[in-house]
């Protein structure tokens, strides 16, 4: 199952129970055969429990979380694991990590659950104005507002759509963890250790990062291999430190490589939504 599939699933959702099925989340979910309970837990934010086969279940969630936006994300991404393909194992509790992987390999059934949840809840009819005007965190805060959904979610949908050369990048404990990236961001962000050049790199070691773009050297986040010489990014990071993680928005305003579209070998695995005919730029020859 592919990233575009958990997104399919949810506009599929979407179009058959309407455009505010968000909000209407218990009810729908009751009528799929679903119970909501809220439970005392240390361990998970939301779970599963189902018995295979069966068209009836139980979602649990965490009592202790009050947030209105966490528990209505919880609640769509326990949904998608109900109705995504391949999900059907008897119970599947979630951590508050897990809830914010939006990238994995192939058949991370927490990612593509967040994925679905994040389409359901931030359907593309909102989502589309927004994508076209200048990137920022104040955009993505306006996103999170209007669907009632976490930063880190309506950060990684308005990535996905942005017509600007933007990538998402959270990090945890000093290192990149996952990356995401607009059609028109032509780079790969090196999933490594953070570069001392980097906002969020400061943030980790306990300076408050401002809340406003930063000019950044492109190589502090991306492979230096054909880089214009002193080439350079925005970067705009917000610090989590619930989760030891920051999370940062990354804009290129100008060309990065020395042939526009080149783009360095990547250690991660082949992405097929890449290669659709989505896509509105192809990386040039090597």
């Amino acid at each position: 199952m592919t990233r575009a599939d958990a997104v399919t699933f949810a506009r599929a959702f979407i179009a058959e129970h309407g455009t505010d099925c968000a909000r209407r989340l218990p009810e729908l979910a009751s009528k799929l055969g679903l119970t909501i309970r809220e439970i005392d837990a240390d361990a998970f934010e939301g779970a599963l429990v189902r018995a295979a086969g069966v068209a009836r279940g139980v979602i649990l969630l965490n009592r202790a979380q009050r947030n209105v936006q966490r528990r209505l994300f919880t609640l769509a991404h326990e949904l998608g694991h109900y109705v995504l393909p391949g999900h059907d194992r008897e119970s599947s509790p979630c951590r508050p990590r897990d809830l914010e992987r939006f990238e994995g390999r192939a058949g991370d059934r927490e990612a593509e659950a967040n994925l679905f949840a994040a389409a359901l809840t931030m359907p593309d009819d909102v989502l589309q104005p927004l994508s076209a005007t200048a990137p920022s965190f104040p955009v993505v805060e306006d996103l999170a507002a209007r669907c009632g959904t976490s930063l880190t979610a309506s950060a990684y949908r308005l990535v996905e759509a942005s017509a600007h050369a933007l990538a998402l990048v959270w990090s945890e404990g000093g290192r990149v963890r996952w990356f995401r990236r607009s059609a028109e961001f032509h780079r790969a962000v090196r999933v490594d250790d953070l570069s001392a050049e980097t906002v969020a790199a400061d943030s980790f070691r306990g300076t408050n990062p401002p809340d406003a773009w930063v000019v950044v050297p492109a190589t502090a986040w991306l492979y230096p291999e054909g880089l214009i010489a002193g080439a350079t990014l925005q970067e705009w990071t917000r610090a989590l430190p619930r989760y030891d993680a920051t999370l940062s928005l990354l804009l290129a305003t100008s060309f990065l490589d020395d042939r526009h579209g080149y783009e360095p070998a990547d250690d991660g695995e082949l992405d097929p939504d890449e290669f659709g005919l989505g896509r509105r730029h192809w990386p040039g020859r090597r």
